[in-house]
């Protein structure tokens, strides 16, 4: 298994914790759910990371948008199942209602990743600068 499906098995393993471990403490605490959506970002954000370190920020971007369509569909119903304390949180929406939000949680998934991926990119590698000339070799300066 290489590097990037493990990066991307973590953040959808991280994905269902917070998704689970959020509904449950919302519920219990009597808080909004939706205080976790930072912590769902920051996931995003170290999967581009680390996926970026490893490969680059399409990469980054792609493992972005796969966190982001499991978060709205199976996160989605994880926090329905477990009945979060989210204002406005229904078991049955429309066709179209999803569709825009899978569409809006996935890009805002892939451009965290982005941003995680932009920040994990190796610099690159400045090339030795050239000797100086010696005197009386063929290269001219002037």
């Amino acid at each position: 298994m290489n590097t990037q499906v493990r990066l991307i098995l973590l953040g959808l393993l991280a994905v269902a914790l917070i998704d689970a471990g959020g509904s449950v403490a919302s519920r219990l605490l009597h808080f909004d759910y939706g205080y976790f959506a930072p912590l769902s970002l920051l996931n995003y954000g170290f999967v581009g990371y680390f996926t970026a370190r490893q490969y680059n920020a399409p990469k980054a971007l792609l493992a972005g948008a796969v966190l982001g369509m499991f978060d709205v569909s199976v996160g989605w119903q994880l926090s329905i199942l477990l009945k979060a304390n989210a204002a406005g949180l229904q078991p049955e929406v429309g066709s179209s209602l999803w569709l825009a939000t899978a569409l809006f949680g996935t890009g805002l998934a892939a451009v965290a990743a982005l941003v995680g991926g932009w920040m994990g990119q190796k610099p690159a590698r400045k090339a030795a600068p050239l000797p100086p000339a010696r005197p009386g070799s063929s290269i001219h300066t002037h």
